[in-house]
């Protein structure tokens, strides 16, 4: 709750009393945001990750109650995040970057130390995130090179397709796999992105609809996602080397 993450910034004693009062501002305003949202009975998000050799980048939008609030705790929390000793050196922000049909866009470029070997070998040296802020929604976008990707779920949140589920995800094995092989050089995850790619039919989906008192849902696999059962054996079976000790 707003209340206990108040509480725990002050028990970690680390915020002069000044952005001690910053950051409780930022906390009012980011609620406030949520609870008028919710008030006001409709909610409407999206999200979508792109994964491909070397690049990954994902995008999420929402229509919120009050956009202007939500760009002022951005601005207020960046503010006081470039303060922090020890904090500043990790990121770097432009606000007000720019702007793509009517979006206000606010960039951040995250320096990631060699020592996150993990996230190094994802992203690289930096990773962006990017805030667009509408006139009745807002966009952030994160990973390599997020910027196409952010204007084209605008461009399309212009021009809103009819959908049958209030809530629908598609998982699309095949870039995924691919993705996973290029960060582990791993020969198994190789064997099963080729498979995939061969068979194709890779998705899979999770849609909902709302029912009264409840959530009605359902769960589909494309034929090609049985596949991977039997190339994963071939692949353990031949010597393939296993996921790794990540997966």
């Amino acid at each position: 709750s707003k209340d206990a993450i108040i509480k725990g910034l002050e028990e970690e004693e680390v915020l002069s009393d000044d952005d001690m009062e910053t950051a409780k501002d930022v906390i009012d305003q980011l609620s406030d945001v949520v609870l008028e949202t919710l008030k006001s009975g409709e909610l409407d998000s999206g999200s979508v990750v792109m994964m491909s050799e070397g690049k990954a980048n994902l995008v999420a939008g929402m229509r919120i109650a009050d956009p202007d609030k939500f760009e002022a705790a951005v601005k207020d929390a960046v503010g006081l995040a470039e303060k922090q000793d020890g904090l500043s050196e990790f990121f770097d922000a432009n606000l007000n970057s720019g702007s793509h049909e009517g979006y206000r866009l606010h960039t951040i470029t995250v320096n990631i130390p060699e020592d996150e070997e993990e996230m190094y070998e994802i992203f690289g040296g930096n990773a962006t995130v990017l805030v667009g802020i509408g006139k009745e929604d807002v966009f952030i976008a994160a990973g390599t090179e997020p910027m196409s990707l952010l204007k084209q779920a605008i461009d399309s949140s212009a021009t809103p397709a009819k959908v049958e589920n209030q809530v629908e995800y598609n998982l699309f094995l095949t870039p995924i796999l691919r993705f996973a092989a290029g960060i582990e050089s791993n020969e198994a995850l190789e064997m099963m992105a080729d498979k995939m790619e061969e068979v194709g039919k890779d998705r899979m989906t999770f849609s909902a609809k709302m029912i009264k008192n409840g959530l009605e849902g359902s769960f589909q696999m494309k034929d090609g996602v049985f596949a991977l059962i039997e190339v994963a054996g071939e692949a353990f079976g031949a010597g393939g080397g296993g996921f790794g000790d990540d997966f």
